[in-house]
């Protein structure tokens, strides 16, 4: 016997798990089955069903081969005992849910169909039919729930909890009477009706319906967002007016609330409502939940936020990952939110090691994953503003067999693929697919809206009508607006400012594209994002044929892409060039402008801001002076208690020499200032006369040192010296030097010289 069992082993037919032995494919099932009468596939049935009871532990299958063998009641009569049962554990130990995931077979979701009609058919009490359906809900938040019927489950579940708890009858009450009468009324009257219910009509007691209601309010949030299901999401229940009973229904309520405004597009406000749940939750009373709904929501909301922050161009995101890495349900999202960040940063090859780690998992331990799929959206709007073609055709493949299981992403796909086409460059391809996203959601009803509009306007732009462009780009801004989209409306603002430019509107267009990079810049996000932000600037001054302004938004764009260190963005940047070449902007040896010595205090904020490292912000400063100044190399020098220091340089190693005369120039400034010279920031001019001096080496290399320095009250502050070699016209940068030298002080980069 055992000869023969391990040669069906070793021929894959029988597979071996935990020392039990199962079919290993179900295409082997359907051919030892074939033929089989009736009678004969019943009696087998009930022989599996006893090899289950004696097992133990195993009564799932052994009420489903019941079933199978003809015993519908008995075998009805053992699952619900599951269900209730399996309930009872898993609500207080997560371990034990994490396991029941596991144990389940592929067809899980109709055997509790399947038992839940039964209950019907045989005319059972209502309380076996609530049992069955609490259980379903739960476990559709992480098995997921691709068909009406589950839906129609769901809703027919919340619908008998907020009749059994009382909420129905708030409100039926009349709306002069106070919070608590109303609360107090609402329950007595819910309590009535479960005192004078039959026992077969008997379910549960108002205040353990509330419990269950939260719970199944919080399971249902949940399939929501996962299945991108607005329809859904409206059906959960409003539970404010029993808030005063428990902080757990304050929770489920404002999950909800935030569940639906991801759902929306409404980022900011899922974001704003996610981590102010989760330092509720943090709290020792865990808001009133039971461990497993604690710990299962809790992370749910921190992989929720770690996606927003990533798609936002927020390198923030990676600490949420951190957070949630070691967990069972959700190790495969903790990777996605790097991955998403490595996508937003444009670090693709990152990002696709990332994404191997995601199926080699999916193939060494097999697990179900919590909310598993919500980087979709994230991850192809990335490939897609990356020109990305074989990574968007792939996410399409993905998406098809997700828009099978989910038709709240049947948008999302249509989207994907016409991106696909508009990408590969054949817009008339798609259009029709946009077209078709905007035909079916709207702003302020899908996640996807935004970004499917903003791509129907680039394809209109491709097919050259500017026209039609403007016109519905303007009234696609004003819906997004008043639906409230906050973070998304700058993917319709960046096409709609280059069809304003195209149509000759530049200074609309110049404002819609300057507001663009404010957002950005004043929530810190980098990489990707601000990088298409700097190019639509830049591609707006091309159309105005501007070239100062050109150039300086390039540069910005240029320096952005440098300190991604990636070869996408770089890329984007190399072909923005092009572009401006192309229109004789620029000449291709176009020299350096000056224009970077007009930066605002904000501009050059939008510059330094997010670098997480001083030696970045370093590098950064010296690349501005030397770009403005015209010098081609210099080293920049940052005062410390022990001298100059040297912290960033372009081209050589510093000759010998330079250190001494870059002290000379500081001691100098400290023992000549005069007490009433004005600001450099005011009085740019006269303060670089005074302010800078010159230095020739021994290989007759000429330095210009400029010092970095900046009025505090009545004092001035001395952060360094830039020493820029000279090799050719030089322009000497006095009022950026002033900018950068508060910035450096306000980064913490440097702690100043002071002189009165």
């Amino acid at each position: 016997m055992r000869d023969a069992l391990d040669e069906l082993v070793t021929a894959q037919i029988v597979k071996q798990v935990a020392g039990l032995y199962g079919i290993a494919h179900r295409g082997f099932q359907a051919a030892l089955t074939q033929g089989v009468v009736f009678e004969e596939r019943a009696r087998l049935h009930a022989l599996i069903a006893e090899l289950f009871a004696r097992r133990g532990h195993e009564e799932f299958r052994r009420a489903l081969h019941l079933l199978l063998a003809g015993e519908s009641a008995r075998g009805l009569e053992i699952f619900v005992a599951f269900a209730a049962h399996s309930q009872s554990i898993t609500d207080q130990r997560p371990s034990e849910y994490i396991q029941l995931v596991d144990s389940l077979p592929d067809e899980w979701l109709d055997v509790y169909l399947r038992f839940i009609t039964l209950c019907g058919e045989l005319d059972r009490p209502a309380r076996e039919v609530y049992l069955l359906r609490n259980r379903l809900v739960g476990l559709l938040n992480v098995m997921g729930a691709p068909s009406a019927v589950s839906h129609s489950q769901i809703v027919a579940h919340l619908r008998q909890l907020t009749r059994l708890s009382g909420i129905d009858d708030v409100a039926e009450l009349p709306p002069s009477l106070d919070t608590s009468t109303r609360l107090r009324t609402a329950l007595a009257a819910a309590q009535a009706r479960f005192d004078l219910s039959s026992e077969r009509e008997r379910v549960i007691a108002p205040r353990q319906a509330i419990t269950q209601l939260v719970r199944s309010t919080l399971a249902t949030s949940g399939i929501a967002a996962l299945g991108m299901n607005y329809e859904l999401w409206q059906a959960v229940p409003q539970l404010s007016a029993f808030a005063a009973l428990s902080p757990a229904i304050v929770i489920a309520d404002k999950l909800n609330e935030g569940i639906g405004a991801r759902i929306k597009g409404r980022l900011d406000d899922a974001w704003r409502i996610y981590t102010q749940l989760i330092a509720r939750l943090d709290q020792p009373d865990r808001a009133g939940l039971e461990e497993s709904n604690h710990r299962f929501t809790l992370c749910g909301l921190i992989c929720g936020v770690g996606m927003i922050e990533a798609a936002m161009g927020l390198t923030t995101c990676t600490s949420w990952a951190d957070a949630v890495g070691d967990e069972r349900l959700h190790q495969v999202n903790a990777l996605y939110v790097r991955m998403l960040n490595e996508l937003w940063q444009g670090n693709v090859r990152d990002a696709d090691e990332l994404k191997d780690r995601v199926e080699r998992i999916r193939i060494e331990t097999t697990p179900r994953q919590l909310q598993d799929g919500l980087h979709f959206i994230g991850q192809l709007s990335a490939h897609a503003n990356s020109d990305d073609l074989t990574r968007i055709k792939y996410v399409v493949d993905e998406l098809r067999l997700v828009a099978q299981r989910h038709p709240g992403w049947i948008p999302v796909h249509a989207y994907a693929q016409g991106e696909y086409q508009r990408v590969r460059g054949d817009p008339g391809s798609a259009l029709p697919h946009l077209q078709n996203v905007l035909a079916t959601t709207r702003a302020g009803r899908h996640q996807v809206w935004a970004y499917a509009f903003g791509a129907y306007l680039r394809v209109l732009l491709a097919l050259r009508d500017t026209h039609t462009a403007v016109a519905r780009g303007r009234s696609g801004l004003e819906a997004a607006e008043h639906a409230r989209l906050g973070y998304l409306t700058i993917f319709i603002k960046m096409p709609l400012a280059l069809a304003l430019a195209a149509a000759g509107e530049s200074a609309e267009a110049q404002a819609l594209a300057d507001a663009v990079i404010e957002d950005l810049t004043q929530r810190g996000s980098r990489g990707l994002t601000l990088v298409l932000a700097y190019e639509t600037r830049a591609q707006v001054a091309i159309a105005a044929k501007e070239t100062a302004s050109f150039e300086h938004y390039a540069h910005l764009c240029s320096l952005e892409c440098r300190r991604a260190g990636s070869r996408v963005l770089q890329a984007k940047h190399a072909k923005l060039v092009r572009a401006a070449v192309t229109a004789a902007v620029v000449s291709s040896d176009a020299p350096p402008s000056h224009q970077v010595t007009t930066l605002t205090r904000t501009q050059l904020t939008s510059v330094l801001v997010g670098y997480d490292q001083a030696s970045d912000r370093a590098e950064r400063t010296l690349s501005l002076l030397l770009r403005a100044s015209g010098a081609r190399a210099g080293y920049l020098y940052l005062v410390s208690e022990h001298g100059p220091n040297l912290v960033a340089h372009v081209g050589d190693p510093p000759p010998d020499g330079l250190l001494a005369a870059v002290t000379r120039c500081i001691e100098t400034e400290l023992q000549e200032r005069d007490r009433n010279t004005r600001s450099l920031e005011l009085a740019p001019d006269a303060a670089s006369a005074e302010t800078h001096m010159q230095w020739h080496g021994d290989q007759a290399e000429h330095h210009q040192l400029v010092l970095l320095t900046h009025q505090i009250a009545a004092a001035f502050a001395i952060t360094g010296v830039a020493a820029l070699r000279v090799a050719g016209q030089f322009m000497h940068p006095g009022s950026l030097a002033a900018h950068l030298s508060r910035l450096l002080v306000d980064a913490g980069d440097v702690t100043p010289v002071l002189c009165e």
